[in-house]
């Protein structure tokens, strides 16, 4: 199942996942080495496992978690844990995307307005989801950080908006300057998440990502 979900994720993000390490090392690793980097556990042991068992009530229930590289126990590696009693496959495809994520995009997301790392993989999630092959990846994503994706598409469409309004007036050679191009920040996302590098606009259009 892990390596039919990273298939899922690579016919979307391929281009991306070019030297990605962790996409690497799963799919080259044998069947019974995966447990090293995704780990399917019962609610209780997932819970005393992340140690939520005093953090989180016995009736909020936690799918899945990923242990970033150098954190707890994902010492030289990112570790997924799936809590297989709650966990769907929809689960499994945004916590590896988690461990897919470059680790310069974590860091710069962790500094910006709550919620935009889960925002951006809830997003890249349900692309996977809705373009999947395999109908077991084919799930309902409604009701998952709903407001951080709604947040992360505000944010889009104003960055959009903002960079096609013409910054300002040079008397009668105004209408001789190339109408502004608004900017699309689709590449920009990408290119952050999986390669870590952040763009100017990226950085600039983040001032709209606000939860409400």
């Amino acid at each position: 199942m892990v390596r039919q979900a990273l298939g899922q994720v690579g016919a979307v993000f391929g281009n991306h996942l070019i030297g990605n390490t962790f996409f690497a090392a799963v799919s080259g690793c044998p069947r019974d080495h995966i447990f090293n980097y995704v780990k399917f556990l019962d609610d209780r042991a997932f819970r005393t496992n992340l140690e939520l068992t005093d953090r989180i009530p016995v009736n909020c229930l936690v799918s899945g978690s990923t242990d970033r590289h150098g954190t707890r126990f994902a010492v030289k590696h990112s570790v997924v844990y799936i809590n297989r009693s709650v966990a769907t496959n929809g689960t499994l495809i945004h916590e590896l995307l988690h461990a897919l994520s470059h680790n310069d995009w974590y860091l710069w997301a962790a500094f910006k307005p709550g919620g935009l790392n889960e925002a951006l993989t809830e997003y890249f999630t349900r692309k996977v989801v809705k373009k999947a092959t395999d109908a077991t990846f084919m799930v309902d994503r409604t009701g998952t950080y709903d407001n951080e994706l709604a947040a992360l598409l505000r944010m889009k469409e104003a960055t959009k908006q903002a960079t096609a309004l013409p910054v300002g007036r040079i008397g009668r050679k105004q209408a001789q300057l190339p109408a502004p191009t608004p900017v699309k920040l689709g590449d920009d996302l990408r290119i952050a998440y999986f390669r870590g590098q952040i763009s100017q606009s990226l950085n600039q259009a983040v001032m709209y990502y606000q939860l409400r």
